[in-house]
């Protein structure tokens, strides 16, 4: 599998991890996966870790799927923020009004989601 979805209740979030052969498809599959999620336990902090994925998608198909992100929910992305198709992928999120923001520290992420507000 070239990814993984699992619910997080100690942390209460939805943690997606893709590995070195994850593709936009498994990225689409696995959004799919979360939104679910999200419709059966009402948890809207994701966290997704993309360290380990080598290739990424062109940069049109990046845009697209940034612009889709669903707004109610939230993304920590676990990332190497050096590589600008990542800092993309948050920028063009972020343009369109998506709470998505990178790290390169799982604890940083998941502090962060913990202290946004809640949304109810």
């Amino acid at each position: 599998m070239t990814f993984e979805v699992k619910l997080d209740e100690i942390n209460q979030l939805i943690h997606a991890r893709f590995n070195a052969d994850s593709t936009i498809e498994d990225w689409k599959n696995a959004l799919e996966i979360v939104m679910k999620l999200y419709g059966e336990t009402n948890i809207y902090h994701v966290l997704v870790d993309v360290r380990k994925q080598t290739d990424l998608a062109g940069t049109f198909d990046l845009f697209e799927f940034a612009s889709n992100l669903p707004h109610s929910m939230v993304f920590a992305v676990l990332c190497d923020l050096q590589l600008d198709e990542h800092r993309f992928i948050e920028t063009v999120a972020t343009n369109r009004g998506i709470t998505v923001k990178d790290f390169d520290s799982e604890q940083d992420a998941i502090d962060w989601l913990n202290k946004l507000p809640d949304k109810k």
